[in-house]
């Protein structure tokens, strides 16, 4: 299954989740660890349910996609990193 983050500020990014039984939580997991990145980004930190305020503020150099990816890795769900391509049609965008 090929899952892509979108958001039209080129902060895109895709996985293939190996697991297809994993799908919803992957979503859930990337959106928020995109939520975290860009509440430090933009200095709006607020805690959500797997990142305190003090990891958020260590994000702020992190790329876009790390926390959504270290927390696909701290739940053990199998992924392959890939870059946005337009030009792919993808099962989910979790993005806007």
């Amino acid at each position: 299954m090929l899952i892509c983050y979108t958001d039209g500020n080129d902060c895109d990014f895709a996985i293939e989740l190996l697991d297809d039984s994993k799908a919803e939580l992957a979503c859930s997991l990337i959106s928020e660890g995109i939520s975290a990145w860009y509440g430090a980004a933009h200095d709006a930190i607020e805690p959500t349910e797997h990142y305190t305020v003090e990891d958020i503020k260590a994000m702020y150099n992190d790329g876009y996609a790390e926390p959504a990816c270290a927390l696909l890795d701290r739940f053990e769900i199998p992924y392959k990193f890939m870059e946005f391509d337009e030009n792919v049609e993808y099962d989910i965008n979790v993005g806007f």
